[in-house]
């Protein structure tokens, strides 16, 4: 989804320190992105909505609250606390058989959790919330084949625009789809920041273990690598 250079720059006006240092150059610096990316775009005539969050973290300003100012992202205002199956959803798989192999083993340490987003966690968000297979109409909607919507949700790439419809569509949580994608942390959207070792100290056994094998296509993926790993040292020693 991407917003009118005029509405960006009455937003980015509304909040700017000095309004005389206010430049387009200025604005790709403190926002962290390029100068002809951004003088581009502003020849266009309209911004990605990202340039709202990535600016308003180089003002030192929430970016939640800054981008909740433009009404087609309003619906991220109400705060809802995801479900431990959501939170689990961005564990990788071998943290969680980490997990489990530590409680059948009666042991308390594990390494540092790997920083969010996760390779696939939005693939991982969307299965553990029922949404596998039911990307037909989302598709239609973005104007996507089925087919490059999955690599989008596979690799992670949906935009915030891609997003919001996505949540409007499945009813789905839109501050946890931006974690998930890496649009925003934990505690930008409002949640605790150890939300997963919460989650995983907390849950029992088989909840974690229908936290792996949700993950089953990974689980599946390892095994034919090993498979293999064994077929070449049994063929070449």
């Amino acid at each position: 989804m991407k917003i009118s250079i005029e509405r960006f720059d009455a937003w980015a006006l509304s909040v700017w320190g000095d309004q005389e240092d206010f430049t387009p150059s200025r604005v790709a610096k403190i926002a962290g992105i390029s100068k002809s990316s951004l003088f581009f775009n502003r020849r266009k005539g309209e911004l990605e909505a990202n340039v709202v969050l990535q600016l308003a973290r180089g003002l030192n300003l929430n970016p939640l609250d800054e981008i909740t100012k433009f009404d087609e992202f309003a619906f991220l205002e109400k705060r809802i606390e995801p479900s431990i199956v959501e939170v689990l959803s961005q564990v990788s798989p071998e943290t969680l058989m980490e997990a489990i192999l530590c409680r059948l083993n009666h042991e308390e340490t594990m390494e540092p959790l790997e920083p969010t987003p996760i390779t696939g966690g939005l693939k991982r968000w969307l299965d553990a919330v029922g949404m596998h297979g039911k990307y037909g109409e989302l598709a239609k909607q973005l104007e996507l084949s089925i087919g490059a919507l999955s690599v989008k949700i596979s690799e992670n790439r949906l935009d915030l625009g891609q997003l919001a419809t996505l949540c409007a569509l499945g009813k789905l949580n839109g501050r946890f789809a931006l974690v998930a994608t890496g649009h925003l942390t934990w505690e930008e959207a409002g949640f605790s920041r150890a939300a997963r070792e919460v989650a995983l100290r907390e849950s029992s056994g088989k909840v974690l273990v229908e936290a792996l094998w949700s993950a089953r296509s990974w689980l599946e993926k390892l095994l034919q690598v090993k498979d293999l790993e064994r077929g070449v040292f049994k063929n070449f020693g």
